[in-house]
């Protein structure tokens, strides 16, 4: 249990900190020019079927921000699946905004569930499908995340980091 827990950790560690790394986005606009001016919608505005595709909330700063991400981290760890994780798990919360967007949620508005696991779905889905980690490692990030994701989420908004506790 132990190996599965700490094969866990470290399998999802790198998508952890790609997905915290997205919510000071919007902390980094205030302070950088820069990055307020990449700030700009992926889908810019347009609909689908009368509502957003993807939203505000992803946008190009939070492209390049993964892209940086995973080129240094995978550089640095010598390990390009690394770097992949990193962008499958910005690619997973796009897709779950789309996902929202098509149940008329507007950017910030809850999803449970979808909200704390969409990048860990799309990441352990193609990690197990291609045989890089087992099916109980992938589970066991998926519970963790699912219980963590939430604290930390509203730890961040006590400190200001986040505008919702979610």
């Amino acid at each position: 249990m132990i190996d599965i827990l700490q094969a866990a950790i470290i399998f999802a560690l790198p998508c952890w900190v790609a997905n915290m790394a997205f919510s000071l986005i919007v902390p980094l606009k205030r302070v950088v020019p820069l990055v307020a001016q990449i700030d700009r919608p992926l889908d810019h505005g347009a609909s689908l079927g009368g509502s957003r595709i993807f939203g505000d909330s992803r946008n190009y700063a939070g492209l390049i921000l993964a892209l940086v991400l995973a080129l240094s981290w995978g550089i640095a760890a010598h390990d390009p699946l690394v770097g992949a994780k990193i962008m499958l798990t910005f690619v997973g919360a796009v897709l779950g905004s789309f996902i929202k967007r098509r149940f008329r949620l507007r950017s910030g508005q809850k999803m449970p569930v979808l909200d704390q696991l969409d990048y860990m779905f799309v990441v352990g889905g193609i990690w197990y499908f291609f045989g890089f980690e087992s099916g109980a490692v992938v589970c066991m990030a998926m519970l963790i995340t699912l219980i963590g994701q939430p604290t930390i989420s509203y730890v961040a908004f006590l400190l200001r980091l986040k505008d919702k506790p979610y």
